[in-house]
């Protein structure tokens, strides 16, 4: 798969509105290279078993690529073309290159188990990209939104929040949470423990309001969660994994960034390489944070038990902590089995968070071996944070322990 640095867009039309979405047997290919377009798109999504429209791709490209060819550097709009233009085609420049991007605007679910929510998520929005320079053709996954008025980020400032109607809160939150993802992937540029931006496209939405549309690579190793599930990994894998993450979160705290949910769901497979992805909470270093978004389970204890905590490195060590007990142990949730030595068992989401803001003991037995990947993971759940390792000194002990087992 071929990535492209951040491009600027020539032309775009309205992604959002839906245009007549042609079956795949209703694609008539007006010569062989379109016929061959068509397969090509098919075998990449079969080979990354994800369901898309290779009808609807193969016609919206092939219109871009003969637009491209009889008018190059002038990028057609539907009026040019009395509204001939799928409208969600999309043109972008990089460099020497000119990418044509077919913008797929249904959702579309893959087979492989890629995550609840965030940009791998069960239901994606796909871009299929030809590159009319390498004859490369990529798939992106799509995340769009509209972005903040100055007026409307105010709103969402924690002492206006209780003042929105519920609906209009949720909508300014979920647009605002892929706003931050994309500034942050702008910020993580070249970090190659984390999931790039591909490019981040200006264009407009209903009513000729802005939208931003940030592509993304497919990961098409899946998430960690899958990986684990499937038990099938050496101790030695797992070490590896371990310290590939953890350069990924030293890589996003040294851009001053706090990831604050480092679950097993969030981290992807991109060519082999576990990857940190799904920065929609991300906050940067010392930031107070008054919302209590994030996964229960691996949540920071200095987060439940206080509103405007500081989002701190020493949080995302507890979490990413929390995760490699899961990686370690075959899916073992740490704080289940804490709990579960109080007593307390299969709990309701409710009777999980009293728990979690009561405990009052680090969630980890400490290991004899202070030598061994356990007592890592022990040092960095720690209840009191100024208590746990760093992340550097983490990976260098893993580092050292996968020497040895060389």
């Amino acid at each position: 798969m071929s990535y492209l640095s951040t491009g600027s867009i020539s032309y775009l039309s309205d992604g959002d509105i839906e245009w007549s979405r042609p079956k795949e047997e209703e694609f008539v290919p007006k010569n062989e290279a379109e016929e061959q377009l068509f397969a090509r798109i098919s075998e990449a999504a079969k080979s990354l078993q994800i369901h898309i429209d290779a009808g609807a791709a193969a016609r919206t490209i092939a219109y871009g690529i003969r637009q491209d060819q009889q008018t190059p550097g002038h990028k057609v709009s539907a009026s040019d073309t009395n509204g001939e233009s799928p409208r969600n085609l999309m043109y972008i420049q990089d460099g020497r290159d000119t990418v044509v991007v077919a913008h797929l605007n249904k959702e579309s679910r893959g087979d492989r188990n890629l995550g609840e929510d965030g940009s791998m998520g069960k239901s994606l929005k796909f871009a299929i990209a030809y590159n009319t320079r390498t004859d490369n053709i990529s798939v992106y996954v799509v995340n769009s939104y509209a972005p903040l008025s100055d007026s409307e980020a105010e709103a969402l400032r924690p002492n206006r929040r209780q003042m929105m109607r519920a609906g209009e809160k949720k909508q300014l939150t979920a647009r605002h949470s892929a706003q931050n993802e994309s500034r942050v992937l702008e910020r993580l540029d070249g970090a190659p423990h984390t999931l790039p931006l591909v490019a981040t496209v200006q264009g407009t939405g209903k009513n000729g309001q802005p939208k931003v549309y940030a592509l993304l690579p497919f990961c098409e190793g899946g998430d960690l969660s899958g990986v684990i599930q499937s038990k099938t990994l050496t101790r030695k894998e797992k070490l590896r994994i371990a310290i590939d993450i953890l350069k990924g979160a030293e890589e996003m705290h040294r851009a001053g960034i706090v990831h604050r949910d480092l679950t097993s769901r969030n981290i992807f497979f991109q060519n082999g390489i576990p990857v940190i992805a799904d920065f929609d909470l991300a906050s940067d270093v010392d930031q107070v944070i008054f919302d209590s978004h994030g996964t229960p389970t691996i949540r920071p204890p200095e987060f439940m038990k206080q509103q405007g905590a500081k989002c701190t490195p020493e949080s995302d060590v507890y979490s990413l902590g929390c995760t490699l007990h899961e990686l370690l142990f075959d899916g073992e949730v740490l704080i289940e089995e804490a709990l579960k030595r109080q007593g307390k068992e299969n709990l309701n989401p409710y009777a999980l968070l009293s728990s979690l803001m009561g405990l009052s003991e680090d969630p980890m037995i400490e290991p004899e071996n202070k030598d061994s990947f356990e007592h890592v993971i022990f040092e960095m759940t720690r209840l009191n944070p100024e208590a746990r390792i760093t992340l550097p000194e983490a990976r260098a002990r893993l580092e050292r322990m996968l020497t040895g087992m060389d």
